[in-house]
């Protein structure tokens, strides 16, 4: 049973290093998908693995003779540890997967006003500006970049061609 308990401290520690890793991706940058899908797999491979460890200390304890109620305080304990991190994986996943779509949705629809404002800037008729970045170097509680809302993009560019 000790043994398994330590099996469990070492994939619970290891899950905490993956997680922080995994809430640092950056999704906009290139082949982050790949990177995205396979640091998924290695979290879902650890997370199956404390399950299983779960389950054999359960076994276990189920067969052992000795203090029954630290025995499943300990067990208690390394569930909820896994429900915890199962949840804390599920609600990363789904935040950078919304982040990469909205970054997509956005690129595809500047990439087309884009074009219209680069041929009249062409033209010579309008002088356009680009939109300017929102919170520069702004960094949020995981480290990583903060992104922009569309509502704090518009007031950007709204005070960079209206200086006051």
């Amino acid at each position: 049973m000790d043994e398994l308990r330590r099996e469990a401290r070492r994939v619970e520690h290891g899950l905490d290093a993956e997680m922080v890793q995994f809430g640092r991706l950056d999704m906009g940058e290139p082949d982050s998908s790949g990177a995205f899908e396979a640091r998924c797999r290695e979290i879902e491979a650890l997370l199956h693995r404390l399950q299983d460890i779960n389950d054999q200390m359960s076994r276990q304890a189920t067969t052992a003779t000795g203090p029954a109620a630290a025995t499943m305080h300990v067990l208690q304990r390394h569930r909820e540890i896994l429900h915890d991190l199962m949840q804390e994986f599920s609600k990363t996943r789904s935040n950078l997967k919304s982040a990469d779509e909205r970054q997509q949705l956005l690129s595809s629809v500047s990439g087309r006003a884009r074009r219209p404002a680069q041929q009249t800037r062409d033209s010579g008729r309008h002088r356009t500006h680009a939109p300017p970045p929102c919170r520069t170097g702004a960094r949020g509680h995981s480290g990583a970049p903060v992104r922009c809302t569309e509502r704090e993009r518009h007031a950007a560019a709204r005070a960079q061609r209206d200086p006051r």
